[in-house]
């Protein structure tokens, strides 16, 4: 009797592995700019209000007061509404989002070695070009401010706290993925430099210039903690050379 030899056993494929999920990622290109202009839009609304509510403030002579006083009530609401719209973003934390990270101590010197190179090669144009120092639109702010402690905290620390979490916390990083590293810096610098109209051709191309900076800095370091220090920075001297000007020709 013959027995039967039985097939060999079929192996079975091994279960295809399944992909791994695609990280978190901040908002979307149309989403982002559209947040972006919210907020902003957001913070005009506030400042008129303060305006409609003190209309004393729209006089010449209170010109100084009026910054201070939108600024300081405009910002913290703009400065919430980016945290809620990075926070409803899921799956990636807000201080991921807004880039609220402290830089090495190499980064920090690094970028304070670049604003200090940017500011030297500014002041430089300035003597070439026969302007003036200060610009008129920053003194007159501290001539009619009527208090300097809180034109100092809305123009050193208010605004470039909100600032940098717009342009370079929530803007910049919802930018890069559609427009690449260099587009999105670009990008985000113009509409940085918008709001800056005040100033002058020369003053709002600069303004430009400092916007890409701390675009580098984000990108490269990761940390917007970084670009607010340095905006702070870049404020600070500026309100010292107003002061350091008035005071020598009085």
């Amino acid at each position: 009797m013959i027995e039967e030899i039985p097939p060999p056993a079929r192996s079975e494929p091994p279960p295809l592995a399944e992909a791994p999920p695609p990280p978190p990622s901040p908002w979307g290109l149309l989403a982002t700019i559209g947040l972006s202009a919210v907020v902003f839009l957001v913070f005009l609304l506030v400042e008129g209000a303060v305006l409609s509510f003190f209309p004393r403030l729209l006089r010449p002579d209170h010109f100084g007061a009026a910054l201070a006083a939108t600024t300081l009530a405009s910002a913290p609401v703009g400065i919430l509404l980016l945290w809620r719209f990075a926070a409803l973003r899921r799956g990636l934390p807000v201080r991921d989002y807004l880039g609220l990270h402290l830089p090495t101590a190499r980064q920090a010197a690094v970028a304070l070695l670049l604003l200090a190179l940017f500011n030297l090669g500014y002041d430089q144009l300035t003597r070439l070009l026969h302007r003036p120092v200060v610009p008129d639109f920053m003194r007159a702010s501290y001539q009619t401010a009527h208090g300097l402690p809180w034109l100092y905290l809305a123009v050193i620390v208010a605004a470039p706290v909100f600032e940098e979490l717009l342009f370079r916390g929530f803007l910049l990083p919802g930018l890069r993925p559609a427009l690449g590293a260099v587009g999105a810096a670009l990008l985000s610098s113009i509409a940085f430099a918008l709001p800056h109209l005040q100033y002058d051709a020369v003053d709002v191309a600069a303004v430009c210039v400092l916007g890409l900076l701390f675009a580098g800095v984000r990108l490269k370091t990761g940390s917007t903690l970084l670009t607010i220090a340095l905006h702070l920075i870049t404020n600070l001297v500026a309100m010292l050379q107003v002061a350091w000007v008035l005071s020598h020709s009085a």
